[in-house]
């Protein structure tokens, strides 16, 4: 919303001429820039980042999949505009949960000791629960809210009606491995505290380019117009 300001996040003096400032409006950028701004600072590592190279690879394949199965079917379900479009759209988010179910239970598997394995590499809080949190807050806590359409959806019926946790409850029973994980990520302070419900649902209503029950724009118009929104909005944020 325009009432939001985005933060300039100031480089280090001398990387730039005195004054400048760099604006970064996605969070995965935010964390990579600010990480590798504390290394040059402190000399050491985030703890979020994997201490090995293949726990890298496995992170980054996971935080890939999520942006590329994830993020499209929140895009879909916002912009149904009826229900058998809506429900093919729920359908993709199925097949999207399951390929992340595989992946955590494969993790899972390869963790000696399965009482400690809470994230994605064990006990360890890491960039893969960091750059993912916030997709799956906007799909089960602000979803919902827009598109209370959901409880019509015939394969989410028996998860709350005209409840916003349905997508939640869904998870909880088709995808357990999911639902561990999220429980996990979920409740902790640092990304509850992050994550502003109430201002992501105003960015993504806004952004919103088909409406329930209306004629559908194709999918040229739809990227389109979405592309126009997004870039209005970024430029009602431009840090001052």
């Amino acid at each position: 919303p325009s009432k939001i300001q985005r933060p300039a996040i100031p480089l280090l003096v001398g990387s730039l001429p005195e004054n400048e400032h760099v604006s970064i409006a996605e969070s995965s950028l935010i964390m990579e820039y600010l990480m590798e701004e504390m290394e040059l600072k402190t000399g050491s590592k985030s703890s979020l980042e994997p201490s090995s190279a293949f726990a890298k690879s496995q992170v980054g394949i996971f935080v890939h999949a999520v942006n590329r199965e994830i993020f499209p079917c929140i895009n879909s379900i916002l912009n149904s505009s009826n229900l058998e479009r809506l429900e093919k759209a729920v359908d993709r988010l199925m097949e999207a949960l399951g390929c992340i179910e595989t992946m955590l239970k494969r993790s899972q598997m390869e963790i000696d000791d399965s009482s400690t394995n809470k994230y994605f590499l064990g006990s360890n809080f890491s960039l893969a629960e960091a750059k993912a949190a916030p997709c799956f807050q906007r799909l089960l806590l602000v979803v919902p809210k827009l598109r209370p359409e959901l409880a019509s959806v015939k394969s989410l019926r028996p998860f709350g009606g005209k409840d916003t946790t349905i997508l939640f409850e869904m998870v909880k029973t088709r995808f357990p491995a999911t639902a561990k994980w999220l429980s996990a990520v979920l409740e902790r302070p640092s990304v509850q505290t992050n994550f502003h419900a109430q201002d992501i649902t105003e960015v993504l209503s806004r952004a919103r380019v088909n409406k329930f029950d209306m004629p559908a724009l194709n999918e040229d118009q739809v990227f389109t117009n979405t592309k126009s929104k997004m870039e209005g909005l970024l430029l009602s944020r431009k840090v001052q």
